[in-house]
């Protein structure tokens, strides 16, 4: 009887084996991805190092950021006569400012705003790059500035509805690489949030003169609203003009 387990046992054993070693690998890869999972799942802890900084929060733009705490904070709501609405800058010290400016959308999506204002400054943008920074669509990009390459800033580009919101550096004469890489920006950006949303518009405004009479000869496009539609009174004499 023995005899016979044993040829048994010798026939068997490298099957026996392969079965065992399967299950042992099917088991570690299923952990794997089990922990994997779970880590997708848990939510993003805060960062110790921006946790004692201040808080700058505008309700009337409705954006919130944190800041360094010995960072000197000024903004200006001017009229520039262009796209920017408000100028907010932090001053750190020699070679270690920065500014948020923000501005009117229009009708443009990030990537659209980026080639239309940033595009007609000097050199122009370069290294653009989508990215997700706190959960929100962001673009990165780097402006080359008084003086030669590589002087220039890093760029850091959000979006709500019809509200961009830009942080930038000062002007550096570091590489590229270290400029983008800022430190200070990269944290600032991830402690980022807009406090109201609005709609991204789906069309362009449209002239209040091409509806008007005399109509004017601006050319309607395909792309802008539709007319608005006239009040309706359910008496005439509601009618004041």
């Amino acid at each position: 009887m023995k005899n016979k387990f044993n040829a048994i046992f010798k026939k068997y054993k490298f099957f026996a084996l392969f079965v065992v070693v399967s299950f042992l690998i099917a088991f570690l890869i299923g952990g794997l991805a089990l922990g994997k999972n779970g880590a997708n799942k848990q939510s993003p802890s805060p960062n110790p190092a921006t946790a004692n900084w201040n808080t700058y929060t505008n309700s009337q733009y409705g954006i919130s950021f944190r800041y360094p705490s010995n960072f000197k904070i000024g903004a200006k709501d001017e009229n520039y006569g262009d796209s920017r609405k408000y100028v907010i800058n932090l001053d750190g010290g020699v070679q270690n400012g920065y500014f948020i400016e923000l501005l009117d959308a229009g009708n443009k999506n990030e990537r659209q705003f980026i080639d239309a204002w940033f595009g007609n400054i000097e050199a122009g943008p370069s290294e653009i790059k989508h990215a997700i920074i706190n959960n929100q669509s962001v673009y990165e990009f780097f402006m080359v500035l008084a003086g030669t390459p590589p002087a220039g800033s890093a760029n850091i580009l959000f979006q709500n509805g019809t509200t961009i919101v830009v942080f930038s550096t000062n002007t550096r004469t570091n590489s590229t690489k270290e400029i983008m890489n800022d430190k200070i920006l990269n944290q600032i950006t991830t402690t980022f949030k807009f406090t109201n949303s609005s709609p991204i518009p789906t069309c362009r405004p449209r002239p209040a003169c091409l509806d008007a009479t005399p109509r004017c000869m601006i050319a309607e496009t395909s792309d802008m609203c539709p007319p608005s539609p006239s009040p309706t009174y359910a008496n005439p004499g509601e009618h004041c003009g």
